[in-house]
């Protein structure tokens, strides 16, 4: 980073600009250092208004911020430039469901399935976000099915649908989900994803030690912005709701 940051100040025209900022943005999103990439990010933007690669770091940068507002503000320039662009309608998704407000990042999700723009991620996304509200309906469960059908049961994918029985009690199904992309993933114990839905079935069948040890498995997300979404999350929500203190692995 160092030596890109160097060549920017002898760079020898506008072309070799732009693609050191290129890589100086792909730095910066790699550590987290969000105050320089919504500096380099904001630079190639007004050189390029249309830039999908710059229109993304630059949101990404405001998010790692905290200036979710600012974000949105951005997305909606995006979409008077590009009527309907699907980049702007997912990233406000990201944007809502960054600052916990779940409803409103389904529902910008949703905007882009009922213009026909759906695909596997996106189904996976409103049916994964459905975890966060509190409230898991039989169409989560509909929409996270569909997802797999998608995607060919991608093993990502198969976590969703196998979090949403569990959160029903539907824990046969769920199991039997978990075990089936555990071995896809060739894992030969449960990662943190896992330890999360067995310590919803450990709640689901009453064993609430065993779900107190499960979810204090799961370690925060080094990178930042992966948190609000993250399984370590709901399992901080499992033991609060639960009455137990929250935590990382073997507090």
């Amino acid at each position: 980073m160092a030596l890109l940051e160097e060549a920017r100040k002898d760079a020898a025209g506008e072309r070799e600009q732009t693609n050191i900022l290129v890589a100086l943005a792909e730095g910066y999103s790699i550590q987290d250092n969000f105050a320089k990439l919504e500096e380099v990010s904001s630079t190639l933007l007004k050189q390029e208004p249309e830039s999908r690669r710059a229109f993304l770091s630059n949101a990404e940068a405001l998010m790692g911020l905290g200036r979710n507002g600012e974000a949105l503000v951005l997305c909606d320039e995006r979409l008077k430039l590009l009527d309907g662009d699907q980049d702007a309608l997912l990233m406000k998704m990201q944007i809502e469901a960054n600052r916990g407000n779940f409803a409103a990042a389904r529902g910008w999700a949703q905007k882009l399935v009922d213009q026909g723009k759906e695909n596997a991620e996106i189904l996976n996304n409103i049916a994964w976000y459905a975890l966060f509200t509190g409230k898991v309906e039989a169409s989560d469960i509909a929409t996270a099915i569909k997802s797999t059908q998608m995607s060919k049961d991608n093993p990502h994918i198969l976590h969703t649908l196998a979090c949403l029985y569990a959160d029903t009690g539907k824990t046969k199904e769920a199991r039997d989900l978990l075990l089936r992309s555990m071995d896809d993933l060739n894992l030969d114990e449960p990662n943190d994803d896992y330890w999360y839905a067995f310590g919803r079935f450990a709640e689901q069948y009453g064993e609430r030690g065993i779900a107190i040890a499960d979810y204090r498995k799961l370690e925060k997300p080094k990178e930042n912005l992966a948190v609000p979404t993250s399984t370590y999350t709901l399992a901080q929500t499992r033991l609060k709701a639960i009455g137990a203190n929250g935590g990382g692995a073997g507090k």
